[in-house]
């Protein structure tokens, strides 16, 4: 990562600009993967902006095995943790189009799939605002013994973090003269499965 420009501590204003080539990035150990792009950084401290373009060289989101979270965990806050998670004093503005390759990777659960797509990130540093979605190029389900194949797949984000989006996933597979369906919708952190079947058959004989 390189960076140039003028940050006057009198004037309070920053004139800056970053470039940034494969920079390896990890949210909450939900999502991790390397970004390229440029980003400046300018304007009264007061309106801090920072704008450009970044391109996602890959990403893996993980989504979390069922009752991964039904552990009861203890936090243990140190002093360091609490500023480094303190709310920025200056609200930097955002204003950052994010251009998804095609090495967009959700797996867990089964799900093994690859998107791609465009993001926009506004709003500021402390409460970011994403929208966008990411369309599937290829992908495959494992439920039950079964290989499933992807036939739609679209992850939203509509003003969610990074970590949480929602997924619109439908798989099919087909068993004798029946065509069965799988969808697996909601959030990433709690999605929910239903199944359906051409012709229909009683759910439990699916």
């Amino acid at each position: 990562m390189t960076g140039n420009g003028t940050l006057d501590i009198a004037k309070r204003t920053s004139d800056v600009s970053v470039t940034m080539d494969h920079i390896h990035m990890l949210c909450r150990g939900m999502a991790k993967g390397n970004v390229s792009g440029k980003l400046a950084l300018k304007g009264a401290f007061e309106t801090l902006l920072a704008k450009g373009n970044i391109i996602l060289d890959s990403l893996t989101i993980t989504i979390p095995g069922a009752g991964a979270e039904t552990i009861p965990t203890i936090k243990v806050v140190r002093p360091e943790d609490a500023i480094k998670d303190a709310p920025l004093p200056i609200p930097i503005g955002l204003d950052i189009g994010i251009t998804a390759k095609d090495r967009i990777f959700v797996r867990g659960r089964g799900l093994d799939s690859q998107f791609k797509g465009t993001l926009h990130v506004a709003g500021n540093a402390n409460n970011p605002i994403i929208t966008g979605k990411l369309t599937t190029k290829r992908g495959r389900l494992e439920l039950l013994g079964r290989t499933l194949t992807i036939t739609r797949g679209v992850i939203n984000f509509y003003e969610r973090i990074a970590t949480d989006p929602t997924l619109d996933v439908t798989a099919t597979t087909k068993a004798e003269n029946t065509k069965i369906n799988v969808a697996l919708a909601g959030s990433v952190k709690s999605p929910k499965l239903t199944f359906s079947s051409t012709p229909t058959l009683p759910r439990d004989e699916i």
